[in-house]
């Protein structure tokens, strides 16, 4: 899979980012033709509407709220159906529903492993 972190592209206006992100998707296509997908990450409404203009497979919502994320998914709808939307970023157990009933097709729960309990856990040898 390929990943387009928004920072890969923030230098870029937002016009532009339609054939930067075909240029990186065909460049990654070409050294890797098994690519299983390749996602763009947006942190805002106006970035996501760039990216639909993309050939882009999924678009990684970075902490949208559920609002925001509604209004990304009638904006997909509506541009480029065949994209993926997927939220990430502030995401916890308590959100993750209202997150999925607002749309999103994918959802990533980051708090699943970045806020689990730590164990620490020994193992000492000793040798008689």
């Amino acid at each position: 899979a390929l990943l387009i972190k928004d920072n890969h592209v923030a230098g870029l206006e937002l016009k532009a980012w339609p054939k930067a992100i075909n240029a990186a998707i065909k460049a990654a296509k070409e050294l890797n033709p098994k690519l299983a997908f390749a996602m763009v990450e947006v942190d805002s409404l106006d970035q996501l509407a760039a990216a639909v203009k993309s050939s882009a497979d999924v678009v990684l919502l970075d902490n949208f709220k559920p609002d925001s994320v509604r209004e990304a998914v009638a904006m997909r709808d509506k541009a480029a159906k065949r994209i993926e939307l997927e939220v990430s970023g502030g995401v916890s157990l308590d959100t993750v529903r209202e997150l999925a009933e607002a749309g999103a097709d994918r959802i990533s729960v980051g708090a699943l492993t970045h806020s689990a309990k730590a164990l620490d856990l020994g193992l000492d040898l000793r040798v008689d």
